[in-house]
This record gives C-alpha cells, structure tokens and sequence, in this order.
C-alpha cells in the first residue's frame, strides 16, 4: 500500500534471459540457439506497421512520460554491475546448467534486510550491525564493494552509475529540451522532475578480480545498479520505519584470462582495416574506435553504429571508385570500453607511434 515498483534483473547475455523473452513476447526462437533467438529478437524490435513506425518502440507517443512500448520495458530493471559477484553454490549452478529455465527453484541465494546507508565513505552508523546486511548506497560500486566487504554485507544497491545525460533532471544543469517540463514525475526528496525514472545503467563494480577473491573465500558481494523508482520505493519504505528484506539470487561464473588476471572475462574486440594505397605511408593508421559494452543510445550505440556504417560505406566508395583508397591505413575498432584500446596498444608496440590519429565514437 505504500509503494508499487516491479522490478526484473536479467543478464541479456544469458540463456535465462533468452528463455524468459522467448516466452514473454512470443518470438518462437528454438530454445538454446542463441542465433536463432538474436534473429527473433531483432525481428521483433524492428516490426514495423504500415507506415514505417516501429510498433514495439513508441506505440503511444515518443515524449518522455507517455505510455512506453513492450521495447522500452527491456530497461525495467536492475542490472548487475559489471564483474559482480554470483552467489551460487557449485551445486546450484551444476543443477542450473542442466535446466536452465527452472533457475527460480533452484537457486537459494541470500537473504537479509535492507539498510540505507548514504555514501558508505561518509557513513557514522555502527558498522558491526551491518554484517549479513543489503546495503542501499549513494555511492559508486567500486567504493560500496569494499565497504561491504570490511562489514561482512552480502549485496550492494546503488544508482551513482545513473549520470545527467543518462537521467535527465529539470534543473540548471539539465540536458533536456528547451522548454519541455517532465511534470509527470516530482522527484521525491530534492522538488526536482526527472524523465527516465525505471531506467538502470550497465556500470562497473570493484572488478573481476576483487569479486573472484571475494567469491573464492565463500563471502561474495553481489553489487547492483538500480534505477530512481527503485531507489525511491526502498528509501520510502525504510524512512517511514518498514522493515524490508531481499532475497537476492545471481546465477554466473568467473573464468580464468590470463594469470595476472584469473578473474578477468575474455575481451572480445573487432577489428577491421582499409588498407593504405601507399607503400610508404600505410604502415600509417587512423583509428576510429567505438565501445560496445553500454547499450543506450547516448552511450552507446550510436557510436557502434556509425563506426560500422562509416566502414561499410567508405569501403563501396572506394569500391564504386567514387573516392581514392586513402594513403595511410584506416582501423575501425570495436570493443570493451578502455580495455580494448590498451589491449590493441600492448599488443602492437612497434607500432603504437605510427598510429597518427584516433577518432573517439564516444
């Protein structure tokens, strides 16, 4: 009665994501094809009605607050900060390999009560209370996970990844439209509107390594990025003297890369190169790069797309012999945010001082 906030937290790249969309929006994927299920799953966000506008997106208007399409609950949720910690038992993760779409019975996961905290850096409390705790913060990940840590918590919650240009707020510094007022939501504690109020970012947490230790010692910190309305719903709830408990439950693994790094994940990064026409210069490059780790428009998919449709066009271009191959080499590069470009610069260090210029499609 005091709050409503439904909220979901899948790992896109998992087979219980698969499953769950599958069945809920009726794509007819052959369950396990991975392939299969991208090809239903874009076919379904790119259906389009007869006058080209796409049906699953903006059905009811495309300004902020108007009724969203099924599309835009994709982003409904809380989203496991990058490298969190899974707090299954080897156990329950050899029953879930095995069926996969039965994750919600077999899997116990970790009960406690939530307690609001602030910024864990400021935090004056008795920290000897907050043993086996969920810690609701103000702070970023990075930092939640070692306070959570030092006080034996089993899971962090935070929005501090959530920055302006991807929550917009009516106030001085707001990105928003001129003009426009997104008055159907007043923010509950400062008097300002916000627009993307169930929206939760992809962002970091204490790293792979850390949460691996952490995970092998059997105490690991499951570290979240939440969206305002759940933000909102649980300090309601613990401000006006509820007690509320979560049962949080996360379903992965972490695997060896390299032995400086035994928690780090594989980085998988594309590279696609127009060689240079001329023999003297073409040991030359220009590096555009774009990350593909983030997936909101802002940051950052239209970079991702306009790195691809740059590769693509400037290649028929020089194959239509509508422009001159270029002299010097172009790379076109797409990846892990930060990483991708360090592994490229360890990888090719004869070479780092030929590269003469990077375009960042930020």
């Amino acid at each position: 009665d005091v709050v409503n906030v439904e909220s979901y937290a899948f790992d896109p790249t998992s087979e219980i994501y698969q499953a769950h969309y599958n069945d809920v929006y009726s794509l007819g994927a052959t369950p396990g094809d991975t392939d299969d299920f991208v090809k239903k799953m874009s076919g379904w966000i790119n259906e389009k009605d007869s006058g080209g506008t796409r049906v699953n997106v903006f059905p009811y208007g495309e300004d902020p607050g108007d009724p969203r399409g099924p599309e835009a609950h994709l982003n409904e949720r809380a989203h496991l900060a990058t490298n969190a910690g899974f707090n299954v038992t080897e156990n329950e993760l050899e029953a879930i390999r095995e069926n996969p779409g039965d994750v919600r019975n077999l899997v116990a996961g970790k009960t406690g009560e939530v307690v609001y905290v602030g910024n864990v850096s400021k935090y004056t409390g008795d920290t000897s209370e907050l043993a086996g705790k969920i810690l609701l913060c103000d702070s970023s990940n990075r930092t939640n996970f070692d306070f959570a840590q030092k006080v034996g918590a089993v899971s962090v919650m935070t929005t501090a990844a959530l920055s302006n240009f991807s929550n917009p707020i009516e106030s001085e510094d707001w990105y928003g439209p001129e003009g426009a007022v997104a008055d159907w939501y007043t923010e509950w504690y400062d008097g300002e509107n916000e627009w993307y109020t169930d929206s939760a970012r992809f962002a970091g947490g204490r790293g792979a390594d850390a949460n691996k230790k952490a995970m092998d010692a059997g105490k690991p910190i499951v570290e979240w990025n939440i969206s305002p309305d759940q933000y909102n719903a649980l300090r309601t709830l613990i401000d006006r003297g509820y007690t509320v408990k979560m049962n949080v439950a996360t379903v992965g693994e972490m695997y060896e890369m390299s032995g400086s790094h035994p928690g780090a994940q594989g980085q998988l990064t594309a590279i696609a190169e127009i060689k240079g026409s001329n023999p003297d210069l073409q040991h030359e490059r220009v590096v555009l790069a774009a990350h593909v780790q983030e997936p909101g428009c802002d940051d950052n998919a239209t970079g991702v797309a306009l790195n691809l449709e740059l590769a693509v066009k400037m290649k028929k271009l020089i194959d239509d012999g509508k422009i001159a191959r270029p002299e010097r080499t172009i790379v076109f590069m797409w990846g892990d945010e930060m990483s991708f470009s360090r592994l490229y610069l360890n990888a090719h260090p004869d070479e780092v001082e030929d590269i003469i210029c990077c375009i960042d499609l930020d």
